[in-house]
């Protein structure tokens, strides 16, 4: 359903305390859509607004804001508040926010969230920037070898709310180790007593976590992959950097060579254009 409210008739709605409105607002408009118009908003009736709708759909709109939006309002909230949005997005958009906050802000976020969320968020955010590490999320399914078809489709039927992408499922041993990975629809049209290990594709492109995003994000385009798997040294499988984050990373990496070729170092005043040479 296309939501066609305009910001006039949203702020008559928080002025007037029409809850039920704001939030068939919230929940019938494509995130993205919600997040768009509300960024037009005052920080805390960002919030307001917010709140009106349940924990799992306000991180999901809270994500499509720009960065300084998504900053600005999680300054003002409290610890609890901010814990529960954190532990609710996505971990490569939960850590894309945490990296933002001075030290002192994360230092008093962390003891708030529960362990998992806590060290899955420092872990991720170890990376150094422009690596692929930084840019991975935690958030995908993994299958063990020996698991027959019929018990791997029940294994993902239960993770499947929690993953970003179920198309793919990375099969790994013991040890983490990443041996193969085995599509939705390959599980589907194998016999169910069949074992994953015999249905898996063992040659699989992936990317070293040290290794540069703009190189994750040409694998991704060049094979054409809904994710790319992410690996420590050992060969051990730590992530996945989805098709969405690539294109993020492409338009990333052509406004900063768009900058460089101009010299202009973010800047964009007439002025400066006219005044700077490329060649400089």
């Amino acid at each position: 359903m296309k939501n066609t409210l305009l910001l006039p008739e949203l702020r008559e709605y928080l002025a007037t305390n029409k809850a039920a409105a704001i939030r068939s607002f919230c929940e019938e408009g494509h995130p993205a859509m919600v997040a768009d118009l509300i960024s037009s908003l005052k920080p805390d009736e960002v919030w307001r607004v917010l709140l009106h709708t349940s924990e799992e759909r306000r991180a999901e709109i809270f994500a499509h804001l720009p960065t300084d939006i998504q900053v600005e309002v999680s300054s003002r909230l409290n610890r609890g508040e901010l814990a529960r949005l954190l532990t609710e997005m996505s971990p490569d958009d939960r850590v894309d926010l945490f990296k933002q906050f001075p030290e002192e802000h994360q230092e008093m976020i962390l003891p708030a969230l529960a362990q998992a969320e806590r060290e899955d968020l420092r872990r991720l955010a170890s990376f150094p920037e422009g690596t692929a590490g930084s840019v991975m999320t935690s958030d995908y399914a993994t299958l063990l070898p020996d698991l027959t078809v019929a018990e791997a489709i029940t294994r993902l039927r239960q993770e499947a709310p929690d993953k970003e992408t179920i198309y793919y499922a990375y099969v790994i041993d013991e040890n983490r180790k990443l041996l193969g990975l085995v599509s939705l629809k390959d599980l589907i049209i194998a016999r169910s007593q069949a074992l994953v290990k015999d249905i898996m594709e063992q040659d699989i492109v992936y990317v070293n976590a040290d290794d540069d995003q703009e190189e994750a994000a040409r694998k991704i385009e060049q094979y054409d992959l809904i994710a790319l798997p992410v690996v420590n040294r050992d060969g051990m499988l730590i992530g996945i950097i989805t098709h969405d984050d690539a294109f993020d990373i492409i338009v990333q990496e052509q406004t900063e060579d768009i900058e460089k070729l101009m010299a202009i170092g973010g800047a964009h005043e007439p002025r400066v254009y006219l005044s700077t040479s490329a060649w400089e």
